[in-house]
C-alpha cells in the first residue's frame, strides 16, 4: 500500500487497531501458520533487499514467487509468468553516510532521509537555527548567509516562548520552503525532529538538494560544528515485473475470480533494508496460501492469482494489468486483494463491503459459525489498494481485505518478520477458502440447433424437398 493512499485511509481506521499483541504466536501453531512464516521470512531475507527497485529486489521476489507457482502447478498465462513493465525511482542503494561532528549516525534508525534526496558528498561546516529564530527575517537571512555552501542544521524540536498558532504554522512554511528554495543556497538541511514518525517512502523524482530528519536526541544540538555527508542517490529506470498465475475451473472456466496482493515494498536507505513484512509479505501469504489449496481443490469456476509490483510507486503494477489484461476483463466476476494479514486477533476489515453486503454476509456467517475471527465489519470504498482500480474497470465486486489486532507497524524498520505474530492467520485462510468455495457462477448455456436451425439438417416434409414415397404414397411396393 503506498504510503498516501495509507495516510487518506488511515482516518477511518478505530485508533483501538493500533496496539501490539502479548504473543508473537497464535495458540495453536498450523501448517498454514508455518507456510506464511516461511514466505514472509524469504521475502524479508536481506537478499531481498527490501524488495525495491535500487538492488532489484524487486526481480528477486519475482522470481521467489514464480518458483512457489511452479512448484505448486499453477499454470502460467499464455505461457508467460511476468508481466514486465518500467518504473522510474530515486534509489540509495548505495553509501549513506551522515556523521555529525564525530558520531556516525545509522541510515533509518538515527535519521531518514527525504525520498526525493538528491546525493551530496563532502565535508560542512553546520550552521544552526531555531524556530524562534527563523521566524525573525533579519535572523534568518544572516543565519542563511553563514551557511551557503555548507549545511544548515533546523532545530525544530521545541516552540519557542509565546509562539502562536499563527506564527507557529509561518514557520513551519519556512522549513519547508528550504527544501526547495533556489534562494537557499546550501548544499543540504538537515531538520532535528525527534519526534517525527518513522514512516518512509519511495519518490519517483529528485528534488533540489537533500534534506536529512535527525531523530537521534542530541544533548547540545549548537555544538554541532562539522557535518559529513556521502548520499547516493540514483534517480533510475528499470523493469519489474507482476506476476500472474492461473487455476482453471472445472465446470465454469469462463468465469474468473482473482485473488491478488503487492509484493514490492521500499527497499534500502543506503544499507538498511525496509522488511516491510506486514506490508506486502503478508499479503502475498495468503494469497499463496489459497493457490496452493485450490491447486490441491480444484474450484468450479477458474482463479487468477496475480501478485503485482509498482503498488509503492503509485500503483503501477495494476494499472499495467488493466492496459494489458491477460484474460478478458469481462469474464472476472469478484476480485479479493490482500494486504496487512499478519495479524487477525480483533477481525478483518473489507474494503468497498458495505457497498455489498450479498458478500459480506456469507463471509460474516463462516466467520461466526466457525469462531475464525471476532469481527468481520465492511467498510465503504476507498483508493488505497489495487482492488479500486478493477472497481474502475467495472468490476463491482472488488474487494480489499486486510486484517487488524496487535500488529501495526507500516513504512519502518519495525515491520520485519520477527514481530509479525500472524495470530489468526490459519483461521482468515480458512475462513476465505469456506467463502470462496460458496460462490456459483452459472454454467454457459449452448444452444442445440435443430432441424429447422441447421443448414445440413435433413428437410423434413414441410420444407418443400423431394421425399421418398412410401407405400401410402402410391409408389409400387414389390409383392
Amino acid at each position: 500500500m503506498t504510503l498516501l493512499a495509507f495516510a487518506v485511509a488511515l482516518c477511518s481506521f478505530a485508533q483501538d487497531d493500533l496496539y501490539y499483541p502479548d504473543s508473537l504466536a497464535p495458540e495453536k501453531p498450523s501448517e498454514e501458520w508455518d507456510y506464511a512464516r516461511e514466505v514472509t521470512q524469504n521475502l524479508c531475507s536481506n537478499a531481498m533487499a527490501g524488495r525495491g527497485y535500487g538492488k532489484a529486489g524487486n526481480k528477486l521476489a519475482a522470481d521467489y514467487i514464480v518458483n512457489e507457482f511452479q512448484s505448486m502447478g499453477v499454470e502460467a498465462v499464455g505461457g508467460q509468468y511476468r508481466q514486465p513493465f518500467t518504473v522510474k525511482t530515486n534509489a540509495f542503494s548505495g553509501a549513506m553516510t551522515v556523521q555529525l561532528n564525530n558520531d556516525y549516525l545509522m541510515p533509518g534508525e538515527d535519521f531518514q532521509i527525504e525520498p526525493s534526496s538528491p546525493g551530496v558528498s563532502g565535508n560542512f561546516t553546520a550552521t544552526i537555527i531555531n524556530r524562534q529564530q527563523l521566524s525573525n527575517a533579519m535572523t534568518r537571512l544572516d543565519k542563511l548567509r553563514q551557511a551557503k555552501g555548507n549545511v544548515i542544521i533546523v532545530d525544530n524540536t521545541t516552540r519557542y516562548s509565546g509562539e502562536t498558532y499563527t506564527e507557529a504554522t509561518k514557520i513551519n512554511e519556512l522549513i519547508e520552503q528550504f527544501k526547495t528554495d533556489v534562494n537557499t543556497q546550501v548544499k543540504a538541511v538537515i531538520i532535528y525532529d525527534t519526534t517525527r514518525n518513522d514512516r518512509w517512502n519511495i519518490s519517483t523524482k529528485q528534488g533540489m538538494r537533500p534534506v536529512i530528519y535527525l531523530k537521534k536526541p542530541v544533548d547540545d544540538i549548537e555544538s554541532i560544528t562539522n557535518v559529513k555527508l556521502d548520499i547516493d542517490a540514483q534517480l533510475m529506470e528499470q523493469t519489474t515485473y507482476n506476476v500472474v498465475g492461473v487455476i482453471r475451473g472445472m465446470a465454469v472456466p469462463d468465469s474468473f475470480v482473482v485473488v491478488c496482493c503487492h509484493y514490492d515494498h521500499l527497499g534500502t536507505m543506503g544499507g538498511t533494508p525496509y522488511p516491510g513484512a506486514n506490508n506486502g509479505a503478508s499479503g502475498v501469504a495468503m494469497m499463496l496460501s489459497l493457490a496452493k489449496h485450490f491447486q490441491m481443490i480444484k474450484p468450479a469456476y477458474s482463479m487468477l492469482f496475480i501478485a503485482f509490483s509498482g503498488n509503492e510507486v503509485g500503483y503501477k503494477g495494476v494499472r499495467t494489468f488493466l492496459r494489458y489484461p491477460a484474460i478478458e476483463l469481462d469474464k472476472i466476476k469478484y476480485v479479493f486483494s490482500f494486504d496487512l494479514m499478519g495479524n487477525g486477533s480483533k477481525g478483518i476489515k473489507i474494503v468497498n463491503g458495505a457497498q455489498h453486503p450479498e458478500v459480506v454476509a456469507p463471509i460474516q456467517k463462516i466467520a461466526k459459525q466457525y469462531k475464525f475471527v471476532p469481527d468481520v465489519e465492511a467498510k465503504k470504498d476507498a483508493k488505497m489498494n489495487e482492488h479500486w482500480f478493477f472497481k474502475d474497470k467495472g468490476i463491482e465486486k472488488s474487494f480489499f481485505i486486510y486484517s487488524v489486532g496487535g500488529f501495526y507497524n507500516y513504512h519502518n524498520l519495525k515491520d520485519n518478520p520477527d514481530l509479525l505474530p500472524y495470530t489468526r492467520f490459519a483461521e482468515m485462510n480458512s475462513l476465505f477458502i469456506r467463502y470462496l468455495e460458496t460462490i456459483k457462477f452459472k454454467a454457459p448455456v449452448v444452444p442445440v440447433k435443430g432441424p429447422a436451425q441447421g443448414a445440413n439438417a435433413p428437410k423434413g416434409p414441410t420444407q418443400g424437398a423431394t421425399v421418398p414415397k412410401g407405400p401410402a404414397q402410391g409408389a409400387k411396393v414389390a409383392n
